[in-house]
């Protein structure tokens, strides 16, 4: 059954029709108190993780201004990615995410967050796969969250289906990134030297979202060949199972199926998570051999 937020918001006296929540605590808390607040988070809690919401304890009258406003993010991004889905989400899923995810500032987090929310309900409730990739993001930092979204958005957009099934790992599916255009849309000062993205790399590799084939560095050999400036550092890195599906579930698709990597119905974050301008997809002389 749909939200119905007008509704929700007339009933407690909040936003007038069609007024934009844009800040959802802070708008919500002006117009109808902190109580309002709580009142709008217990029943978007119930509407997306559904009846397990009863097992959790979660008292949100007790949470601070900060955690609560994340929490309310995050369960907005799963009631929009599947806001007519019915059913549940296992607690041991839920609990995790309402206790731990609810102190992520990073709206890219959130948003991986809120995806891995929506594809953890199912008609039955037993569903506990999510908990995997909550565990993994649980140990991640924005910064590594950012790169997986920048390195697997590059793949669906500039690889294919046939190559990422049988290829996995090879050059054929080896993915390159600029490294100025990388700094700038990791938000990552020219003065740092590389440090915070190699660190950032390397947990990726650590947690085998990306393989262990990787460099970072001034590679003239190959940005002649890519088309790369010759003076322009590059990142390359190889794609991992592990890595589509995390992609995959934190877009609200619940699937271990590598080409559900190129569906066209998987939805963007919004607003949208970083994009490598000039990121390419295997090597263009190989790609050429292959015609």
């Amino acid at each position: 059954m749909r939200l119905n937020r007008e509704c929700l918001y007339r009933r407690i006296g909040l936003l007038q029709k069609g007024e934009i929540l844009n800040d959802v605590v802070g708008t919500i808390a002006g117009v109808g108190g902190a109580g309002a607040a709580v009142t709008y988070g217990v029943t978007l809690l119930n509407k997306v993780v559904g009846p397990s919401a009863k097992t959790l304890g979660v008292v949100l009258s007790e949470w601070s201004d900060y955690r609560l406003r994340n929490f309310l993010r995050i369960a907005e991004v799963a009631d929009a990615i599947a806001p007519d889905d019915t059913g549940e989400v296992h607690p041991r899923v839920a609990q995790r995410i309402v206790e731990e995810a609810s102190w992520l500032d990073d709206d890219v987090m959130r948003q991986y967050v809120g995806g891995l929310l929506a594809a953890s309900r199912t008609p039955s409730g037993k569903e506990e796969r999510g908990a995997y990739y909550v565990n993994l993001l649980g140990g991640m930092t924005a910064m590594q969250v950012k790169l997986h979204h920048a390195i697997y958005s590059a793949l669906r957009e500039t690889g294919t289906p046939a190559r990422l099934a049988t290829e996995m790992g090879s050059p054929a599916t080896r993915v390159w990134l600029p490294g100025v255009a990388t700094f700038a849309a990791l938000e990552i000062g020219r003065d740092d030297g590389g440090g915070a993205l190699s660190e950032a790399v390397i947990a990726l590799h650590r947690d085998g979202l990306i393989s262990r084939d990787w460099e970072l560095g001034s590679m003239e050999g190959w940005t002649a060949k890519l088309g790369y400036p010759v003076s322009q550092p590059l990142l390359y890195v190889a794609p991992t199972h592990s890595g589509v599906l995390l992609y995959l579930w934190s877009h609200g698709i619940r699937s271990s199926l590598m080409d559900d990597l190129f569906l066209a119905s998987i939805r963007e974050l919004d607003p949208p998570g970083p994009r490598i301008v000039g990121a390419q997809v295997g090597e263009k002389w190989i790609d050429q051999l292959a015609e």
